[in-house]
This record gives C-alpha cells, structure tokens and sequence, in this order.
C-alpha cells in the first residue's frame, strides 16, 4: 500500500523472489514461496518475504516510516482505556536498509491488535483512518482523516482478495462473503532470543470486499503441531481457518449478505491464473 501511494510501483509491477536478497550480513528467504518473478498480486498470494523486503526497499525508509506513522503506529492510540499499550517503533537512527526490509514483512515493529485492525479497515474502506472507539455512533474526538489514495484502497481490497479466494472453492466462506485478508508467523520470542519452532500466529481480515464493513483479527500464541493441521503451527494452519470459522458464525447475524460475482481486476486474474499454472 505505501508503495502505491507514493507511485514508486504499480499493480502490474513484478519482482524476482528466484534468489535469496542479501542486504549486508542479512540474508532473506522466502518459507515457501515461488522462486519466480511475481507480480504484486503474486507477492501477498504467497508472501514472499524476498519481493516484499524489495518493494520496501524502493519506497526506502523515509517514506516507509512517513507512512506508518500515518496509521499511528508510531504511539499509542486514543482509547478510552487504561491499558493502551505503546507499539515498538524503530527510533530514527535505527533505520536502515535492513530494518525497512524487516518491516516491510513484519519484523523489527510490534503493534497492538488494535492498531493492526485499525489500520487494515483504513486501507480497505476508502483509505480513510477512524481512530477507533467502543461508543457506538458517539462522537468523542474521533480522529478521521485520509492515509490512501481511493483508487489505491481498491487495489488493496482486490488484492487481499487475492490472498483468501485465488484458489478457494466456490461453496467456502471467503468465497461466499468476499473475504479478503492476510495471515502472520512471527517467532515467538524468550529473553532476546527466538524460541525454536515457537509461533505466534495471526488472521486479519474483513468483509465483505465487494463493500468493507467489518473486520476480524484472530491472535494465537505458539499453537501446537497436531494430527488435525499436518502438524503444521503457521497461521494458515490456525489463525486463518479459526478468522474464517467466526465470520461465518457473525456474517448473518450481522445481516451481512452473501456475494454474487464481482468483477475483479485484469492484473488479478492474471495473478490467480499465473498462480494455479
């Protein structure tokens, strides 16, 4: 989104993810990515650690920390509760190349859920920030203000699309309520050290695409490896399929009705079609 926004890519613009990227002593890889060229599309579909880190680095830090700062990552956010935590924000002089890198595919930053919920409605919803609050229709200082180009918010929208349904079946849950979203895996961490094979695994998403209105973020600290998940612990595992099971149970309680066709987006067909071949 931030590269967009600022014009340094556009939605057909590629990347290789073929090699490993160094950036000094660093090397980043790609967990089980496609070692090919990718499109933008490509880049969220399979999250490929190796494109992200170089559209971030494109863009570079200054407008990389510019844009976050815009979605208040940078400070605690205005609730209208005591235990409004402080994010872990890079200090100016700790940005560099790899730390842009880092960020740009979730490392190196700590934000609460609520900035991260905050943040994805505002790039799906129009491009516009509400700072969020628990007073239903109650104005109390709400802050609203534009972070996205529009255009660019349904580019975003789009493509999180991409992320859940380019190869879902027709009868599932993202496909019926348009779901659009992104899974997480951090390593957890123990004393400034990773744990090994420890996880903290995260779902955000929202719907319905076709016209955003709510959004759900699913948290899981260290989920096991068990029989029912092929011993597998990433969020596609857990997080993701725990998010879609409660859209599922909220979406008609909601009132939220399910989605027809929508027409999406010639650089998104051609992603989905690139990605099944």
């Amino acid at each position: 989104a931030m590269a967009l926004e600022y014009g340094d890519i556009r939605p057909q613009s590629t990347f290789d993810a073929s090699e490993p990227l160094k950036i000094g002593k660093k090397t980043i890889t790609d967990f089980r990515g496609q070692a090919r060229m990718l499109s933008v599309a490509e880049v969220l579909m399979h999250s490929s650690n190796i494109a992200t880190a170089q559209i971030a680095l494109r863009s570079g830090y200054e407008k990389q920390k510019a844009f976050l700062e815009t979605f208040r990552f940078n400070e605690r956010l205005s609730l209208k509760l005591p235990e409004r935590a402080a994010p872990s924000f890079p200090r100016e002089k700790k940005w560099a190349n790899i730390t842009s890198a880092n960020v740009g595919f979730g490392y190196g930053l700590s934000v609460t859920p609520m900035h991260v919920i905050a943040g994805v409605a505002a790039l799906v919803n129009g491009g516009l920030f509400h700072m969020p609050t628990f007073i239903r229709g109650g104005n109390d200082g709400t802050v609203e203000y534009q972070v996205l180009a529009e255009k660019n918010s349904n580019v975003v929208r789009h493509m999180m699309w991409a992320v859940l349904n380019w190869n879902a079946k027709e009868d599932s849950i993202e496909r019926q309520y348009a779901v659009g979203g992104k899974t997480g895996s951090a390593n957890l961490l123990k004393d400034g050290r990773y744990i090994e094979g420890a996880l903290r695994t995260t779902f955000v998403a929202a719907f319905p695409m076709t016209a955003p209105q709510y959004a759900v973020l699913v948290m899981l600290e260290n989920p096991k490896k068990i029989k029912e998940t092929f011993m597998m612990n990433a969020a596609g595992w857990n997080a993701k399929p725990t998010g879609l099971q409660l859209i599922s149970q909220i979406a008609p309680y909601l009132g939220v009705a399910t989605v027809g066709s929508w027409s999406k987006s010639a650089y998104i067909e051609h992603a989905i079609e690139r990605s099944k071949n």
